[in-house]
């Protein structure tokens, strides 16, 4: 029946869809920020090499540093947190040092809140 070509068509689609493999973007997959990612979850810090870290990330539970309200306002985390605070600590060095592109992460272009 129709209805049955229909249904198993969009289950098809369904699959394909859900099975595509997805890459993440070159900044979020890069070692350097991996690195400082997991580094900030456990410290609430960032650190990266070169770079003396900041513990201004907003985990509260790991740190002092209480997020503001912006932040609470937007519903950011400090997974959110940490992955803005790391992209901050990888990209201003990498263009002082001319060492390649500006990176995206998690799809977007690095922006400033």
């Amino acid at each position: 029946s129709v209805q049955m070509k229909c249904l198993v068509a969009s289950v098809l689609v369904c699959l394909v869809a859900f099975l595509c493999p997805v890459s993440s973007s070159e900044g979020d997959a890069a070692p350097l920020f991996q690195d400082c990612h997991a580094h900030c979850l456990r410290s609430g810090c960032t650190k990266t090499p070169g770079h003396s870290g900041t513990c201004n990330v907003a985990c509260p539970g790991l740190n002092h540093f209480r997020p503001s309200w912006s932040l609470r306002f937007m519903r950011w985390d400090c997974t959110d947190d940490c992955s803005y605070n790391c992209m901050w600590a990888i990209e201003p060095p990498k263009a002082k040092a001319a060492a390649g592109p500006v990176y995206k992460y998690f799809g977007k272009w690095p922006f400033v809140r």
